[in-house]
Order: C-alpha cells, then structure tokens, then sequence
C-alpha cells in the first residue's frame, strides 16, 4: 500500500471502485483497510480478493494474505463460474414437477371422510395431552398412558 503511494482511504475507495465496476456495492471501508493491516482479516471476500488483484496488479498472497487451512491458493474468482443457464433449468425442473403430480395425486385419496378426521382429531388430542405441563413425569404417564398388558 505504501509502495503504490495511498492511505488507507484512498486504498478503500480504490477498491469499491473496482467493486462497483463489477457491478458490485462497494462496502470497503478505511477500518476494512486497517483490518486488513493489521492481520485482522487474513482472506478477505472473493470479491474484495479480485477487487484487490485488480488494483495491486499481483495476486492476494503476495500482498500477504493467507487462505484458510485447506484451501491451496485463491479461491475460483466469481468470473471463473459457469453462468446458470435458467431457461434450461426452468424447463427441466417444470418437466420433472409435470411428470411427478400425475403420480402423487393418483396415491393419495380424492376426498376426506369422517374416519379420516376422527382419527386426525385423535391424533390432535394426544399431542394435546402430550404437551400440557407436567406431561411425561411418572404421575402424568400413570394417569394417562395404557399400561400394556403381561402375558
């Protein structure tokens, strides 16, 4: 930094240029700077790490920073990626959800009956019970759990 003549300051607004002309917000600021100096961030964001590549012209390391333990060398920059491809993806995953409703609609019944809401509201009134206070002690399971029978 002081090689290429800038405060931190300067070195912020440098790189949220950078950021911004990635289309990026530029939220480097002087204490962002500082951090970095004094070892605080030792692998700053993906972005900020190409933002910094373009200003200093060398790559992150030999700036100083360390990737975290078990990464070797920078990270695959966001510009490396391959771009997601949304009309394909949208038409596979409309294709696959079409295929599907035919089969889960076919498994499960056309219409409630009264069995089917007697046994949901047996079901309700457990946990119901389950879930006053004291439930689960010995006194509350004896009162209320079926004791199975011994044979």
């Amino acid at each position: 930094m002081l090689e290429a003549g800038l405060t931190q300051e300067e070195l912020a607004e440098a790189v949220n240029f950078r950021l911004r002309a990635d289309g990026y917000a530029g939220t480097v600021s002087d204490r962002t700077v500082r951090n970095w100096l004094a070892g605080k961030t030792v692998w700053p964001h993906a972005r900020q790490r190409q933002a910094l590549e373009a200003v200093f012209g060398c790559a992150v390391e030999e700036l100083g920073f360390t990737p975290p333990a078990g990464r070797c060398g920078t990270a695959p920059s966001l510009k490396q990626e391959e771009p997601v491809r949304r009309r394909h993806f949208l038409t596979a995953t409309t294709g696959a959800t079409a295929a599907a409703v035919p089969l889960v609609a076919a498994a499960r019944p056309s219409s409630v009956g009264t069995s089917d809401v007697i046994r949901l509201r047996e079901g309700l009134e457990s946990l119901t019970l389950w879930t006053t206070p004291g439930a689960g002690t010995r006194a509350w399971s004896a009162r209320h759990c079926p004791v199975p029978a011994r044979r």
